[in-house]
């Protein structure tokens, strides 16, 4: 079942995270940084981003984040990871870390194994430290851009504003244009997987999965003890019931 999420950044100013949440938004994809506009390449923090964190955090909505690449060598897409990884340090994401890849300046003129190695070193960066990383770009860069045989294993997020396009992958950004909660143009997404749950199973984005374990090994133990003083009251009146048939 897909689930209605929203992705901002900056641009989108103050937000009322509770009436965003109120109005059927299940979650949210932030922008963390961005490596800088036309030649520049320097990494930068979104400046909403830890107040987005914390607000939507507030609020209960599970969210994601997203980082928007410029890197065409396997270096650059390392050091884009390590500043994400950097950023994320002690906090939870019920969502995917996603890098977008859909710059024009450097990617788009890029060599297409070159930008694929680059991605690929980014999403390898990301799973090394226990993360759920996935590659947000559109249906022609996808297919032209990028070799997808080599980045198969990675989720994707796709943007495509068609009413009556098939997804088949974990996300689909399907609007620029969307007004809901207060916001206006602002990019609407489906979610087609429960990622909130395969975070929390698995362990990944900051969630602990040795926690898990052990509540689940606890509730095994509970049901155990309660089977044995089950059988043990059943064995006592199974006895009972034959010794009044011989008396």
């Amino acid at each position: 079942m897909a689930v209605l999420g929203i992705d901002v950044n900056y641009y989108h100013g103050n937000i009322d995270w509770v009436r965003i949440k109120n109005s059927g938004v299940k979650f949210a994809i932030l922008r963390l940084g961005y490596t800088g506009y036309r030649n520049v390449k320097k990494k930068v923090l979104d400046p909403m981003f830890e107040i987005y964190y914390k607000n939507a955090k507030a609020v209960g909505l599970p969210i994601g984040v997203y980082y928007c690449s410029r890197a065409v060598t396997v270096e650059e897409g390392e050091n884009e990871a390590k500043f994400v990884i950097e950023h994320l340090k002690d906090k939870q994401l019920e969502y995917p870390v996603y890098i977008t890849v859909e710059d024009r300046y450097y990617q788009a003129k890029a060599n297409k194994i070159n930008l694929t190695n680059a991605i690929k070193s980014f999403c390898d960066i990301l799973e090394e430290n226990n993360y759920y990383v996935g590659i947000y770009t559109n249906w022609e860069w996808l297919n032209n851009k990028l070799e997808v045989s080599v980045l198969d294993k990675y989720d994707k997020w796709l943007a495509e504003y068609s009413n009556d396009f098939n997804c088949t992958y974990g996300m689909w950004q399907l609007a620029n244009t969307g007004n809901i909660g207060g916001l206006t143009n602002v990019k609407l997404n489906y979610a087609y997987k429960n990622f909130p749950s395969i975070m929390a199973i698995k362990g990944l984005n900051g969630y602990l999965k040795s926690s898990i374990n052990t509540n689940k090994k606890t509730r095994l133990k509970v049901i155990s003890k309660i089977i044995k003083m089950i059988t043990k009251i059943f064995n006592k009146f199974k006895k009972l019931v034959v010794a009044r048939l011989y008396f």
